[in-house]
């Protein structure tokens, strides 16, 4: 097979929706449309979700980077395997994850008792019971709808969770200063589709503050970025003296159920995330969200999971998608809720990794996943500043 014909789907000209603020520019200019497969409704492990269906993704153009390694060619050779089948190929795969999921499926019984069935934002999705977070210090409750997740190989650790509820808005900022967390990670808008989504649990203007039980939430800074925002939120609590800061990013075009149309518009808020030290494993665990905590927040921790293998090892020969994605499931079932995030997730990685890969040397480091331009960057906007003027 020749490497034109090895070229990985990435980018799509169809009903480009990248942002409700401004458009992702598509950066290769010579991208060929391939259809690959018709558009169909996603396939749910659980028909009764009462979350609504979106569209799903778009089919993407081909990427001119060559390819470098062996691990990224058999990666992306599964891909194309599955691209030629008319879509049938996600589908089957999206369908023997579940089964394999469902044959050691864990007990959420806790999520079920009376006290909290409440405090669910979705009906059956649940917190697996052996790795739910265990909240201390309030008075009516020790739950709240979110789980530890540790990925061995990459040597990180979250926590995901649903969006907070109007109820549950105490919860989450108990549980966020509990585990000493500094960033939160957000992949949903408040509404969406016309449904709120979730809670307005933060502050969104500077000098603005919440407070929900002991916990004051006041917004430090803002800014709006191409297709996400990043905030400073200090936090307080009434037990202790001393304000903890927070970093608070909100991805702004990801779909329900969906995935974005550009994978390079997500890879880049990716790295920048990353580049903050939010996700880094010195750090008490950030907490990952979208709606219903399993679906988009899934396809973010496999993704940067996947990259951060391949880093560790210096190599994309550990790299095996679906078993971290098991490994992710056996702690918070339901992660990945259709075959269109599995498929943007196989697509983000093979991208990612062709990013990273230097002829012949390996590996490079996760973070130059960044792009080096001022839209996509954070921390260095006095260098483009600097540049522009000696020009």
């Amino acid at each position: 097979m020749s490497k034109e014909q090895k070229s990985i789907v990435l980018y799509s000209n169809d009903n480009i929706e990248e942002s409700s603020h401004t458009n992702d520019c598509i950066t290769n200019t010579d991208a060929i449309i391939q259809n690959t497969f018709e558009k169909h409704k996603p396939n749910h492990m659980d028909i009764k979700l009462t979350v609504p269906i979106e569209k799903p993704i778009p089919n993407y153009s081909k990427d001119s980077l060559p390819i470098c390694d062996k691990s990224a060619s058999r990666l992306e050779d599964e891909y194309i395997e599955k691209e030629r089948s008319q879509g049938l190929g996600w589908s089957l795969l999206y369908s023997r994850l579940n089964d394999i999921s469902n044959e050691s499926r864990p007990s959420c019984s806790i999520s079920q008792q009376p006290d909290n069935e409440h405090l669910n934002r979705y009906s059956n999705i649940l917190p697996n019971d052996n790795t739910r977070v265990v909240l201390n210090g309030l008075a009516n409750t020790d739950y709240i709808n979110a789980n530890y997740v540790k990925i061995d190989k990459a040597n990180t650790r979250y926590i995901m969770t649903q969006a907070p509820l109007s109820e549950t808005c105490e919860h989450f900022w108990s549980m966020v200063w509990q585990v000493e967390s500094c960033g939160i990670v957000m992949l949903n808008k408040l509404v969406e589709r016309g449904m709120q989504k979730c809670y307005s649990y933060y502050p969104t203007s500077p000098g603005q503050f919440v407070k929900f039980g002991k916990i004051r939430v006041t917004c430090e800074s803002r800014e709006e970025e191409k297709n996400y925002y990043i905030s400073t939120f200090k936090l307080e609590c009434v037990s202790e003296s001393k304000p903890r800061f927070l970093t608070h990013f909100q991805y702004t075009v990801w779909p329900d159920f969906g995935a974005p149309v550009s994978l390079n518009s997500f890879l880049t808020f990716l790295s920048v995330v990353r580049a903050t030290g939010i996700l880094h494993n010195s750090q008490s665990p950030a907490v990952i969200h979208c709606s219903a905590g399993v679906g988009r927040s899934g396809a973010f921790i496999l993704i940067d999971s996947c990259l951060l293998i391949a880093e560790r090892a210096n190599s994309c020969d550990s790299i095996t998608i679906q078993d971290t994605l098991l490994e992710m499931r056996s702690q918070r079932f339901g992660c990945i809720q259709s075959k269109e995030q599995l498929r943007f997730s196989y697509a983000c990685v093979i991208h990612g990794l062709k990013r990273l890969l230097k002829d012949g040397d390996g590996i490079k480091t996760y973070l130059t996943l960044k792009r080096s331009h001022e839209d996509s960057a954070v921390g260095n906007k006095e260098d483009v500043k600097k540049k522009k003027r000696n020009e």
